[in-house]
């Protein structure tokens, strides 16, 4: 357990925060569920999140990276440089009433929310201005940078982000998801899209008009 003097009471401070404001953090999650706006169409949601933040202290720049529903929020200054990014983009055909198990959409073909983006952006917008109110109440020093990535499915925005120095400066990052139990993970995890190239060294041949002529790579002999 770390013993810096102060650490515990601010971790409290966050807790309590959070406990109090937890109603409005529900209907936060219920707003962006209803959304349930596609990637590069969350207008309504980002402008919700970040309508949040900046009534809550902190600056925002909106529609970085070129993309018209990012966003980066700070409070603070100096180090460490911390940040925390989401997605709240909806999937195309999951339309799905709250709390039915089988498929029982709330307008048929619509998109919907049925891997859980709207739960993790309601978690950074709540757990941010929580340490942003303890950053403020013990005096702590540091940055925190929220940002708002769209289009995860499409695996879009965050590559831009890093190409435009975004993070350059970011000494730890850390996104919510939902999962299967609570816990936390680090290192280099849930890569969606991975870069590769294979070469193939055996010999392709049609399955119909010619099979022998085909020779697999391992022993292509």
């Amino acid at each position: 357990m770390d013993r810096r003097p102060g650490l515990a009471s601010a971790q409290e401070h966050a807790a309590q925060y959070l406990w109090r404001n937890m109603t409005a953090i529900a209907q936060l999650n219920d707003s962006i569920f209803y959304f349930g706006e596609l990637g590069m169409q969350e207008y309504e949601t980002a402008a919700l999140m970040t309508g949040l933040l900046e009534d809550g202290g902190f600056r925002v720049e909106r529609g970085i990276a070129g993309f018209p529903t990012g966003f980066c929020a700070t409070f603070g200054s100096g180090g460490p440089v911390i940040a925390l990014h989401t997605e709240y983009d909806s999937n195309p055909d999951n339309s799905q009433q709250a709390g039915v198990v089988e498929p029982k959409p709330i307008v048929e073909g619509a998109p919907g929310h049925c891997e859980g983006h709207n739960c993790n952006a309601a978690v950074l917008i709540s757990s941010s201005l929580a340490v942003k109110s303890a950053m403020a109440a013990f005096g702590l020093k540091g940055t925190l940078k929220v940002f708002g990535a769209p289009a995860e499915e499409q695996l879009v925005s965050r590559p831009y982000y890093v190409r435009d120095g975004y993070f350059d400066d970011v000494d730890a990052a850390f996104a919510p998801h939902v999962g299967s139990e609570f816990g936390c993970g680090y290192g280099l995890i849930q890569s969606a899209l991975i870069s590769a190239i294979f070469t193939f060294h055996g010999e392709t041949a049609h399955a119909g008009v010619a099979p022998w002529k085909g020779r697999r790579a391992p022993n292509p002999n």
